[in-house]
């Protein structure tokens, strides 16, 4: 585990300082990609969740590949169980762990009782803050971890919310992507200013809050590594329809990414966000990848921010909250409504 945080910290370390330039912006402009109109896939699709009230039961689903509703995390909430997981940021810049408090949709509490709370403050002259969590999905620090070979095609859905105080800041999100681990000097997920990062046999994407900085006019948007991007920096994609993120909200946020074919290379892979079951960005064409081998194998939900101002200190931290983790081979969608009576199983959380 020692090593483990060690990957995940270098990778998110690497990807702060190198990307510095990484601001807020309300500009979304692909280069090198193209978007299929006719393509758009229609918003409030059904979804593996709306078998399972309030996602009671949920994990055992045959296409779902992780799960985690946070709610067995021990202690002070740093102790996560043995099967969830990889790896934990451990700063002096921030704090990851479970605290109470559930997720509100229209006003009506889910079941839990316990989220995940990404909390950092200004440090130093940088006055940087990172935090987080991160998973494997196939072999990433090396081909000895017994995890496979990673994925291909994969959905990945969480509950999200900005604390009431949010204002925007330079922020790195949470990346999903891939690390060919039978390259020699693969680069790890998180790594920025590349160029080419078939070269160095890795591809990565981030969803990120957008927005001018200081205001609480906020999207989620992508921050995308793919072969195509033009120059050292990711790619930021056209929406189809661009959701505002209030703080103090609760929204479901969902993200799919297709790797493209190779053998013969084409440039068939998609990335795609829903904000609420909402499609919001819809990006065709991409290319992740040159070799069959390098598929998507890391996930983290973080935070690392790029100069946090003075005003958040260690007792009033910047705050992001994150809850009901499903990763699968399908579409998710939103948690389901409680089924009549109001109960979503015997084990229902207030």
């Amino acid at each position: 585990m020692k090593d483990e945080k060690k990957v995940f910290a270098a990778g998110m370390f690497i990807a702060a300082v190198v990307s510095g330039i990484i601001l807020i912006s309300t500009s979304f402009g692909g280069s090198g990609s193209k978007q299929s109109e006719a393509k758009k896939q229609k918003s409030g699709l059904p979804g593996i969740a709306a078998n399972y009230a309030q996602d009671a039961g949920i994990a055992g689903d045959a296409a779902v590949i992780f799960a985690d509703d946070f709610e067995l995390w021990k202690g002070d909430g740093t102790k996560k169980p043995d099967d969830k997981w990889t790896s934990l940021r451990v700063n002096n810049s921030g704090r990851t762990r479970a605290v109470g408090g559930t997720v509100k949709i229209g006003g009506k509490k889910c079941r839990g009782q316990r989220i995940l709370e990404i909390a950092n403050w200004h440090t130093g002259s940088a006055g940087g803050g990172s935090g987080g969590i991160s998973i494997h999905l196939g072999n990433y620090a090396g081909s000895d971890e017994g995890l496979g070979d990673g994925y291909e095609d994969i959905y990945i859905r969480y509950y999200l919310k900005f604390y009431e105080d949010y204002k925007a800041v330079r922020n790195h999100g949470a990346n999903l992507g891939g690390r060919d681990v039978t390259q020699e000097g693969a680069r790890w997920v998180g790594q920025a200013n590349t160029p080419d990062v078939a070269a160095h046999g890795y591809f990565f994407s981030g969803v990120q809050p957008r927005g001018p900085r200081g205001s609480q006019d906020i999207h989620l948007g992508f921050y995308s590594y793919h072969m195509d991007k033009s120059g050292p920096w990711g790619d930021g994609y056209d929406f189809i329809r661009k959701i505002t993120i209030k703080p103090g909200r609760w929204y479901c946020v969902e993200r799919h990414m297709k790797l493209n074919s190779v053998n013969p290379l084409k440039a068939d892979g998609i990335e795609e966000l829903w904000i609420d079951g909402e499609l919001s960005v819809q990006q065709e064409g991409l290319r992740f990848r040159k070799v069959p081998q390098l598929k998507i194998n890391f996930f983290s939900l973080e935070n690392y921010y790029h100069g946090l101002p003075e005003q958040y200190t260690r007792q009033n931290p910047v705050r992001v909250y994150f809850d009901n983790v499903v990763i699968a081979r399908k579409y998710i969608g939103p948690i389901a409504p409680a089924e009549k009576g109001g109960r979503a199983s015997a084990n229902k959380k207030k």
